[in-house]
């Protein structure tokens, strides 16, 4: 149930999100250059098996081997299914606050799914100012 919730909740917003995007202006992008990293060797047999299945289908491949690797398996957890659907409301949530979505419905979804405990330090920040910065709504926004 809680699922389907989450479901229908992040579809409305998802298509609110983008009405939104369309009326107000487009905020800057702040990139940063990647990191060189040294693959653990399950690293590499991942990106090369995730690289062959993007192959077959014809998807794009992002070329630089040295960047965007995640965790070798023994540092590795997989998060209980509400933990995770957590982080998902979490995420909508604070994206919907860097869209200045307004405020009275905000607090009606934060009540709703009780959103203040499924938020990080930085987020509740981000979710008390009353004009975040550029900076923590590109944050916001690419997080979700």
């Amino acid at each position: 149930m809680k699922t389907q919730g989450l479901l229908v909740f992040t579809l409305t917003i998802s298509l609110y999100s983008c009405h939104i995007s369309s009326q107000k202006k487009q905020i800057t992008a702040v990139t940063v250059p990647v990191e060189h990293t040294d693959p653990t060797p399950d690293q590499k047999i991942r990106r090369q098996q995730s690289e062959s299945i993007c192959r077959q289908h014809n998807i794009p491949i992002y070329s630089n081997p040295n960047a965007m690797f995640v965790d070798a398996e023994a540092q590795t957890s997989i998060r209980p299914q509400d933990s995770v659907i957590d982080r998902a409301l979490a995420l909508v949530y604070t994206a919907l606050k860097a869209q200045d979505y307004p405020a009275k419905r905000l607090d009606s979804l934060a009540k709703a799914w009780a959103i203040t405990d499924k938020l990080s330090p930085n987020e509740k920040e981000l979710v008390r100012a009353s004009k975040p910065t550029d900076r923590q709504k590109t944050d916001a926004i690419w997080k979700y």
